[in-house]
Order: C-alpha cells, then structure tokens, then sequence
C-alpha cells in the first residue's frame, strides 16, 4: 500500500517506521521537502519519499467505501 503522512514531526516519523517494517511505501507531505528529506532519510530510512503535501497526497492509495476498492 501507498501511504502519504503529511507532516514530518515525531508522530510522523513514528508512523512511517512502523508501515515501512511492514512493507508499506511512505511519502512524507512537507512545507519544506528539500529542507526535511536528509533529516527524514536518516530518521527513518533511505525508501521514504519526501514531497509537498499535494504530491504526497496524489501519490497515497485512497480506499473509496462506495465502490469497495483502492486507487
């Protein structure tokens, strides 16, 4: 699954090391990707994306409760 966190803070952080252990892709949505992507990279892992909060978003699995499916 592809997940977008948006914001990059200790609960942030929290989060997308839990997913990555399990198997999840994570964007991370910031104000600030360039000045955050080293610190985030470093924090939690070298496969985490960084990126403004609407890449981030477009990037993320939406699960649509009407039709039953992600996309």
């Amino acid at each position: 699954m592809r997940l977008a966190i948006i914001g990059t803070g200790k609960m942030a952080t929290g989060l997308a090391r839990g997913w990555l252990k399990a198997s999840h892709g994570v964007t991370f949505g910031s104000r600030d990707p360039a000045g955050r992507r080293d610190f985030l990279i470093k924090e939690v892992g070298p496969e985490v994306r960084v990126e403004t909060h609407a890449v981030a978003l477009d990037s993320a699995e939406v699960w649509d409760p009407e039709s039953g499916t992600w996309s």
